[in-house]
């Protein structure tokens, strides 16, 4: 026995066709809008929380594990001397990738802070061709580790003087601010 099938067709008018993916657009785009922020400040695990940085130990971030081993005050490094009133601070630090994917790093991910400052102050670029300075900028892979050196420079008077490193998602949410005091 064979049955035939009837085959329905809708005829639009095409600016309906139009007006229904011009709404289906702003729809979707309203859900982006307003989830895409919301999922963001969900994946920030300690948004605002203050984590103190603790010299030999291992620290994770959203996306790397990190060890300070050692933090030096100086007065000089390979020549440069630190300027009047001001010191010098060596920083030796070993990052390892745990984010399911690699992560753009760099000089910019850390800095110093103190109660008298109007910015942060960031490492000197002048060693950064060293091999055993941080760069400017590299990618961190999964698994992957990377021990540098980060040279800072900052007042002698500078109060509350700390080194920091400051979560940050590519939607600018903020979560934990990992420091620690210098002395």
């Amino acid at each position: 026995m064979h049955t035939e099938r009837k085959q329905t067709h809708v005829h639009m008018q095409p600016w309906t066709l139009a007006v229904i993916i011009l709404t289906s657009s702003l729809v979707l785009a309203a859900v982006l809008a307003v989830g895409l922020p919301i999922a963001a400040r969900h994946m920030m695990q300690r948004p605002g929380q203050e984590i103190e940085i603790r010299l030999g130990h291992v620290h994770s971030t959203q996306w790397f594990n990190f060890t300070i081993h050692s933090v030096q005050s100086l007065s000089q490094f390979e020549g440069h001397t630190a300027a009047y009133g001001h010191r010098l601070w060596l920083v030796d630090i070993t990052q390892t990738g745990t984010f399911f994917e690699g992560v753009p790093m760099g000089t910019a991910d850390w800095f110093l802070d103190g109660d008298d400052f109007r910015a942060h102050l960031y490492p000197h670029m002048q060693f950064m061709g060293r091999d055993d300075m941080m760069p400017e900028w590299f990618w961190l892979e999964r698994g992957q580790s990377e021990k540098h050196l980060m040279l800072f420079e900052a007042p002698v008077a500078a109060a509350n003087l700390t080194l920091n490193f400051l979560e940050v998602d590519v939607l600018n949410f903020v979560g934990a601010r990992f420091y620690m005091p210098l002395h």
